[in-house]
């Protein structure tokens, strides 16, 4: 689209103000709705931004997906954080948090070789390369956050893969994790 570095500049500082003003609403919706339905929401809606990326034709749409895009990322992570802190008393955090950071770093180093792969499809069904990474990027996403549905319990409690003991032990060490908080 041969965007001025300008128009990239500007998208980039786009993206931090969705970001920004969002992430404090979209908690606040998480503790309204549920963590379960509210992050199902917002990775898909985040996946579906990423999908339109490909669409996209002009500056304007272009800054116009970045506001949506921070919108939405904004309230991944926190909203990951608090749904694991449901689960998990304190002192038993550490690893999960851990697990997901990894997580992170493991998809950029495998999601590097895949985007290069989907850059080489420039041409293909008359798509630059870059389309075909922006729409074959935002799939997983989309697909997670419909799964997240039908998948996540709203709380331990109602985990069907948490037997009666499990759920026994998490409400006391939530119980003991609080008179210590």
């Amino acid at each position: 689209l041969k965007f001025s570095a300008e128009t990239y500049g500007l998208g980039s500082g786009l993206f931090f103000l969705g970001y920004s003003l969002s992430m404090i609403p979209s908690q606040l919706i998480l503790m309204r709705v549920g963590a379960p339905r509210w992050l199902a929401t917002i990775v898909t809606g985040w996946g579906l931004t990423a999908m339109s990326f490909s669409f996209m034709n002009s500056r304007f749409q272009f800054w116009t997906l970045r506001i949506c895009l921070g919108v939405f990322e904004s309230g991944a992570f926190p909203g990951m954080w608090h749904y694991l802190n449901s689960f998990y008393p304190a002192d038993a955090i550490t690893l999960p948090y851990s697990l997901i950071e990894a997580a992170v770093g493991v998809a950029n180093v495998a999601g590097a070789p895949l985007a290069a792969a989907l850059l080489l499809l420039d041409g293909t069904g008359g798509w630059a390369g870059w389309r075909w990474l922006f729409l074959v990027e935002g799939i997983p996403s989309v697909a997670t956050g419909v799964a997240m549905l039908y998948v996540l319990p709203r709380d331990f409690a109602a985990a069907k893969f948490l037997g009666t003991q499990d759920k026994a032990w998490l409400t006391q060490a939530h119980a003991t994790s609080k008179r210590h908080a």
